[in-house]
This record gives structure tokens, sequence and C-alpha cells, in this order.
């Protein structure tokens, strides 16, 4: 990641869980101070949806994915206008940009 980008991120990933009890990071990267850094993962309330935090400010989403199925993420940001997608299975769940 020694040349990764600090203006926008997209990622990808396949997932399965169904732990309930405790919140887990799926994808972290930090570049620096907090400002520059971008994680994805389980809230730490008792919904467990997923958190997307960029720069230390986190965006909870209502997406709750352990249920024991195989689920297909994909997150883009940028820091142009902000603007973070959240897609799973293919749908887009997440849209700031509205």
């Amino acid at each position: 990641f020694k040349n990764m980008p600090a203006l926008q991120i997209s990622v990808t990933m396949w997932v399965t869980t169904d732990v309930l009890q405790s919140a887990g990071t799926l994808m972290s990267y930090v570049a620096g101070p907090v400002e520059e850094s971008f994680t994805l993962q389980e809230s730490e309330m008792d919904a467990r949806d997923l958190m997307i935090w960029v720069g230390g400010h986190g965006q909870r989403t209502g997406v709750v994915i352990a249920d024991g199925y195989w689920h297909f993420i994909a997150v883009t940001w940028s820091s142009y206008d902000g603007a973070t997608f959240l897609y799973v299975d293919g749908m887009l769940m997440l849209d700031t940009e509205r």
C-alpha cells in the first residue's frame, strides 16, 4: 500500500459471519494521522450494522451482514465531494451523495 491514493478508495470483498456478540473490522487503512484513515467495520452498538469510517468520522449504515450467509460488499469513497457508496450483494445500500 506504499503508493495508495489518499483522494479516493474502492474496496470489494466476500464476507460471511454469524457473530453478533462482538464487532469486527473488515478492512482498515491508515496512512498517518486519523485524518488519513479509512475503515469498514461492524458497529459496536447492539445492531452490529456496518460502519464506514473516513478520517475519524463514522457513518452507520443500518446494514447487518451477521446472518451466516456470504455477502459481496463494495465500498467507494471520494475526497472530492465526500461521496460514499456501499453495495451489498449488488444492491446500493448507502449513498451519501444524495
